[in-house]
């Protein structure tokens, strides 16, 4: 009697894992540096950025946090793409 087995995971679903797991690091390592750079001038900016003269179309002071989020975000997307390679990402298509 012959016994069969699950069907072991696809190299692609175990390459996608990888991928994914490779992105995070890059995300959590660049808003890890975000939230330290942040913390390091948050308590200086309060005194002299709003005593700064800005230009009338200078954005409002809410919209810094979300963009930077968004910009650091990139960074990781790109460095990501960078140091993986891009025939394995072509694979998952």
């Amino acid at each position: 009697m012959k016994v069969e087995r699950a069907p072991s995971k696809t190299p692609k679903v175990v390459a996608r894992r990888h991928d994914v797991a490779g992105l995070l690091i890059f995300v959590v390592v660049c808003l890890g540096v975000a939230a330290a750079g942040g913390a390091a001038t948050a308590s200086s900016v309060g005194s002299w950025y709003q005593a700064l003269q800005k230009p009338p179309f200078n954005p409002p002071d809410w919209l810094f946090a979300p963009v930077w989020t968004a910009l650091y975000v990139m960074m990781a997307v790109a460095g990501w793409r960078h140091c993986c390679p891009a025939t394995r990402r072509q694979n998952h298509r």
